[in-house]
């Protein structure tokens, strides 16, 4: 919740941001169900479908890159030094002409 509290709303989307927690938790319990006997292929089935309930809450929520850009709250990527030396040069080449 931390990181979404610029966007997540403590009054309309807390429900599905407490269900999707609880999603996790369960998420974890099946995954050790599922470590432990491999050969469960419905215990597996039903750890990828709900791995696919959480993402799509997750990007409900604005968790996802593209969901955070679409909202307007996308990380500010910092430059890389490759970057930096292709803007600097580009900048030059441009004053030069």
């Amino acid at each position: 919740m931390g990181m979404g509290a610029t966007w997540i709303s403590d009054k309309t989307d807390i429900e599905l941001l407490l269900m999707t927690c609880e999603m996790v938790d369960e998420r974890w319990n099946l995954r050790a169900r599922v470590m432990q006997d491999m050969e469960d292929s419905k215990a597996r089935r039903g750890l990828r479908e709900l791995d696919r309930q959480i993402v799509s809450n997750l990007s409900l929520l604005g968790f996802t890159p593209s969901d955070r850009s679409r909202l307007g709250v996308a990380e500010v990527k910092a430059k890389t030094r490759l970057e930096e030396l292709l803007e600097r040069k580009a900048m030059r080449d441009h004053e030069r002409n």
